[in-house]
């Protein structure tokens, strides 16, 4: 019956030994990069492409040591690990093509059929000659296979690369800030500057109307404790990245060139090296930044840079909830993620209030916590959550299609974190105010939670409800008194800096366009006459310092 396997009559032909073994870790390399060919703008930074690799890497050395003491014959071994490697990678490929086909629910139970299927016929087989031959032909086709997918990477990141350095080096020459002294005068009572984005944080009428929630009392709270509240706020861009470089360099991207950038890189490089912390520090100021989890906004050339406890960042938590294990390991593993996110989360809550002790100088810290976004791991009272299938860091779409889950699961989850954040921010701002009551303070959203852009149920017939909902933001700042008549309730995250800048250090900079450009792939898009909020007997608000045309 074997025949045509064993091939009994001819002498066995053997592979050699290295060919096989690197089996399993070619076709391991070849399914981390999988998920980043053809999706330039999510790149994650090298480094973390490499330490994640890195990480599987030695989960397959393990598991490969295993194999050596259970199966003693070569290939044999290698194909069983290769085949078990690709069961638990391969997963979430298998789902995106058979899911729309045989339904989300049976994916599962026909993933397990396949995989014992195919370490029984490698058990079985893995010795025959004829899979000798064919080692050499998988590992050609694995190398060739992991080759495009490193051209197809590599090319954008390293092309970037350079791009991305010159153009920091062009922004820091028109940099309107660049020269500007500031005197003994003002230094002697320079304030200290915290800036801290909470990801998603939806202005008070999205709430009311969107998600079914009354935020008046977080907001009066923030008021007796002398915040400005921008209640007509809108962010430039409704992505986490372009939305800081733009608050930072105070600009609106679509100024500076963007367009032949197929990667983060530019508006990552914007955000470590920007226009507002290059002037605090020649300012005098020293600069400090907690761990967002994000690459994009972990600033680890900060002064002081807080790592916080392990979590999956962004690159990993795609890999991981890509293949199998979240559907086979017990709820407490498949917790831990979200657990540690958590961790994250309030560690920086924590961390805030604590890091000006250490300074002798005035200080910039910079924070950017991923919540009330998804990953939704806390209800309004702090507890872990039970949902542990929703643990993706993303918004409504993929929230709710692979993952089974609805758009009111999404918009009351939304809700309680961010209860639970209200209540803990609140107790942040007080430990700042307890040492340091001159602080300027600023909380901001960097976009809206964006569930309308998921073509989901609830926005109604209003085709503008989901720019009012993705560009709507919180925006808190706390200033001194005489500083409240230079804010205005539809300041925009572009404006921030500069008119706190020429309060506090005279810098005379002119408050531009508060528009908001819907971007994709460096292509902005003017989003403003949707984007702006609805305001009873006074429709469309404008800000009479928003040039048209931009």
């Amino acid at each position: 019956m074997y025949e045509k396997f064993y091939e009994a009559d001819k002498p066995p032909v053997q592979a050699k030994g290295w060919q096989s073994a690197l089996l399993p870790y070619g076709l391991a390399i070849g399914c981390c990069l999988a998920i980043l060919v053809g999706r330039p703008t999510d790149l994650p930074p090298v480094e973390m492409i490499g330490l994640t690799i890195g990480q599987v890497l030695i989960g397959v050395a393990a598991l490969h040591l295993v194999l050596f003491i259970l199966v003693r014959k070569s290939p044999k071994r290698e194909l069983i690990l290769s085949a078990f490697v690709g069961f638990i990678l391969l997963y979430g490929h298998f789902c995106n093509y058979a899911g729309p086909r045989i339904g989300t629910g049976v994916c599962l139970y026909a993933w397990i059929g396949i995989g014992i299927s195919s370490l029984l016929f490698m058990f079985r087989l893995g010795d025959a000659p004829l899979f000798h031959k064919l080692v050499p032909v998988m590992l050609f086709a694995l190398v060739a296979t992991v080759g495009f997918q490193l051209y197809g990477i590599g090319r954008p990141l390293l092309k970037d690369m350079g791009a991305a350095e010159q153009l920091v080096a062009e922004v820091k020459q028109s940099d309107p800030l660049a020269g500007v002294e500031v005197s003994a005068n003002q230094s002697a009572a320079m304030p200290d500057i915290y800036y801290i984005i909470v990801d998603a944080y939806a202005r008070h009428d999205v709430l009311q109307s969107m998600y079914k929630f009354d935020n008046s009392e977080f907001l009066n709270q923030l008021r007796s404790r002398g915040f400005f509240i921008g209640d007509q706020s809108r962010s430039n861009y409704h992505l986490t990245e372009t939305s800081v470089a733009s608050s930072l360099n105070m600009t609106h991207l679509g100024e500076l060139g963007l367009d032949d950038f197929e990667t983060r890189i530019p508006v990552r490089s914007l955000i470590k090296d920007s226009a507002a912390v290059r002037f605090l520090k020649s300012a005098g100021y020293s600069t400090a930044c907690i761990e967002s989890g994000k690459s994009d906004t972990s600033c680890e050339d900060f002064d002081w840079y807080y790592e916080s406890p392990f979590a999956l960042n962004e690159y990993q938590d795609v890999l991981y909830h890509g293949s199998v294990l979240p559907e086979l390991l017990p709820g407490d593993y498949v917790r831990s993620a979200a657990r540690l996110h958590g961790d994250r989360v309030l560690n920086s809550l924590e961390m805030i209030p604590m890091i000006v002790d250490e300074k002798d100088k005035p200080t910039f810290v910079f924070s950017h916590m991923l919540s009330p976004h998804p990953p939704f791991v806390f209800d309004a009272e702090g507890n872990e959550v039970e949902h542990y299938g929703y643990y993706l860091i993303a918004d409504a779409d993929s929230f709710t299609t692979p993952n089974g889950g609805d758009v009111e699961l999404y918009r009351n989850s939304y809700v309680e974190q961010l209860k639970y954040m209200n209540g803990r921010l609140l107790t942040m701002i007080d430990a700042i105010r307890a040492k340091n009551r001159e602080a300027i303070i600023i909380i901001q959203g960097d976009h809206g939670p964006r569930m309308g852009f998921a073509d989901v149920e609830g926005e109604g017939a209003d085709p503008n409800a989901r720019y009012r909902e993705g560009f709507s933001i919180l925006n808190a700042i706390s200033v001194p008194p005489r500083f409240r008549p230079q804010l205005y309730s539809s300041i925009t995250p572009v404006n921030t800096f500069r008119v706190i800048f020429n309060e506090v250090f005279r810098t005379n900079l002119p408050v531009i366009g508060d528009n908001s450009f819907f971007e994709d792939q460096y292509a902005f898009r003017d989003a403003t006459p949707e984007a702006l909020p609805v305001v009873p007997g006074r429709n469309p608000v404008s800000h009479t310092n928003s040039p048209q045309g931009r």
